[in-house]
């Protein structure tokens, strides 16, 4: 039996090693934990759901914004969504270019030098749709990350047309996550029954990862007043496929560092408590609680027009998760127990 636990655990270690040591340990968890301060004064406390990657190890990135030079866009090019087998018609926007394939249904690629919109993939269909949504015609219907698997079940056509989509963007280097919300939109109708009725097109966001970790969507100010830039993929998809993708943070390099030790979650949960301990709270304060916990990336604009960004891994503990309009976040910087936003 000692021999078989040992011949195990070398299969194991051989596994991690072929696995590029990115991370040490890694197994993908879902927790609830819960905690309390011990100082009384700090409004704050934790009642959560632990969504993340635990490893021991993780490496950091510098990495530089994709500047789309010409002779850049053609891994991009061929993307396996295009309707069309036109060769494109190249435009230079200034700041970036774009691939006409269709002067028809205006089906393009968008390549720009902003970390917010980085890549775009659209047709005629996300046109319309976009157009339609701004002045109004649609009702829209939001949902959050835990009302989705009803929507994404394995034998439905939006799981098979978002499936594809994932697909294609691996194949052009994208790391794709979990969805994080969905809106639907539907023809207005002042006498809509209260049934199910057919959208106009579904909306969907999903997580960005890195090497298996994601990095935190929504742009966040630091403590240097830096913003992070949002990370989350949006795809739009009607009854005829997916119309419109947009992906921020597309990186033209990318130098990953050696693994470094990171803190554990109750290693970040005492730095967590420091950083409130050394905080003055007004005696009014309501009570605020921690309900999502996750091991993030976050991107921090290394220079001031953002081509430069670094990516480091931090422990965010948020409040009001899924809340877009309250929903704030504490990050614990994951290698030195340092607050950064």
């Amino acid at each position: 039996m000692k021999r078989m636990h040992w011949l195990f655990f070398l299969v194991w270690l051989l596994l991690s090693l072929l696995l590029g040591g990115q991370m040490v340990f890694a197994e993908e968890i879902q927790l609830h934990i819960q905690w309390m301060p011990e100082n009384a004064d700090v409004p704050i406390s934790i009642d959560a759901d632990i969504e993340c990657n635990v490893c021991e190890q993780a490496s950091s990135y510098i990495t530089h914004l994709q500047t789309w030079k010409f002779d850049a866009i053609e891994r991009f090019s061929d993307f396996e969504l295009l309707e069309s087998d036109n060769s494109p018609q190249i435009f230079d926007l200034g700041n970036g270019c774009a691939l006409l394939f269709d002067e028809v249904t205006y089906e393009s690629i968008v390549f720009l030098i902003d970390p917010n919109t980085t890549w775009r993939y659209m047709n005629g269909r996300a046109e319309a749709c976009y157009v339609n949504a701004m002045e109004g015609i649609y009702t829209q219907d939001t949902y959050d990350k835990n009302q989705l698997s009803a929507f994404l079940s394995p034998n439905s056509k939006l799981h098979d047309f978002v499936q594809r989509a994932i697909k294609a963007l691996e194949g052009i280097g994208i790391e794709v996550g979990e969805p994080l919300q969905m809106t639907i939109y539907s023809v207005f109708q002042e006498d809509r029954p209260p049934v199910k009725y057919e959208p106009a097109f579904i909306e969907i966001a999903f997580e960005r990862l890195i090497d298996e970790i994601r990095l935190i969507p929504w742009g966040q100010e630091t403590r240097r007043k830096e913003i992070t830039p949002k990370s989350y993929i949006t795809m739009y998809i009607d009854a005829e496929g997916v119309s419109n993708i947009l992906v921020p943070l597309v990186f033209e390099t990318s130098e990953k560092s050696s693994p470094k030790e990171i803190l554990s979650l109750d290693q970040a949960i005492e730095a967590l408590n420091k950083h409130l301990e050394s905080l003055i709270f007004p005696t009014f304060e309501s009570k605020m609680i921690i309900d999502f916990i996750a091991l993030e990336y976050i991107p921090f604009p290394a220079t001031i027009d953002c081509l430069d960004i670094d990516l480091k891994p931090v422990w965010s503990f948020y409040i009001n998760y899924l809340r877009d309009e309250d929903r704030q976040v504490i990050c614990i910087d994951a290698y030195t127990g340092e607050p950064v936003v």
